[in-house]
């Protein structure tokens, strides 16, 4: 199905930790896998700096220990998963402990869900990256049909390309791209519909030298055009070899 051929999305009413993702938020692993306590210190302060949302990556680990962590270090803002693996995690595992969080925080947790990349993956699990969209499905109808559901309002998509991108304008709350221009989250944004979350990833250099900032994102690029997702993502943006 081709993107300008999708019916519009269902709107669902925001819940709390929609509203509270107006603004901007910080991805970092080093808000995951650094001293627990000068990440608790770091979350603090990019609370009191105005920061609406910490995301950390799930690299294997407790992942639902760290977003304890960083709830307990802040007061307000909202932390999520950038994202949590379907190929690592149960769907009923991932239920249980964001309700368990939910009644510990309140609604302070979104869920950002995401099918990663087959050469880690199976690096780890040979042979267990298979057809990406039909695992997203079953894991997000394994969600729905836990013991106590995972809600759609509490749970987002890394979505790159029209199919997953379909898939989260019918199940999720909204999307968590990953490594994307401005032109795939208005594209993004035409598929879900002005009432959803679209909650894009975007690298900063923090320079203003032209060319100081290209080197970085020149060697930062690098390691992320190993990998098909994403190499396959910039060529539906238009860029070359």
């Amino acid at each position: 199905m081709e993107v300008g051929e999708l019916s519009e999305p269902e709107t669902i009413a925001p819940n709390s930790v929609q509203r509270g993702l107006r603004g901007t938020g910080i991805w970092s692993g080093a808000l995951r896998f650094s001293d627990p306590s000068v990440i608790a210190d770091a979350a603090a302060e990019l609370e009191e700096l105005g920061y609406s949302c910490l995301w950390i990556p799930d690299m294997g680990g407790d992942v639902f220990g760290a977003v304890r962590h960083l709830l307990e270090s802040t007061r307000t803002l909202t932390v999520a998963t950038g994202v949590l693996n379907v190929w690592v995690h149960s769907p009923d595992e991932t239920a249980a402990a964001y309700h368990r969080i939910q009644a510990d925080y309140g609604d302070r947790f979104l869920v950002g869900i995401g099918v990663g990349h087959a050469a880690r993956i199976n690096s780890l699990m040979p042979g267990r990256y298979k057809g990406p969209v039909g695992a997203m499905n079953n894991f997000l109808d394994g969600l729905d049909h836990a013991a106590v559901p995972l809600p759609r309002g509490g749970r987002v998509l890394a979505a790159l390309g029209p199919k997953m991108l379909e898939t989260a304008a019918r199940r999720a709350a909204g999307v968590h791209p990953y490594n994307v221009t401005p032109e795939h989250t208005a594209q993004a944004r035409a598929v879900l519909g002005p009432d959803a979350l679209v909650l894009p990833e975007q690298g900063v250099v923090l320079t203003t030298d032209p060319e100081v900032g290209r080197g970085v994102g020149r060697t930062y690029l690098q390691g992320y055009l190993t990998l098909p997702n994403y190499v396959n993502n910039m060529r539906r943006m238009g860029f070359g070899r």
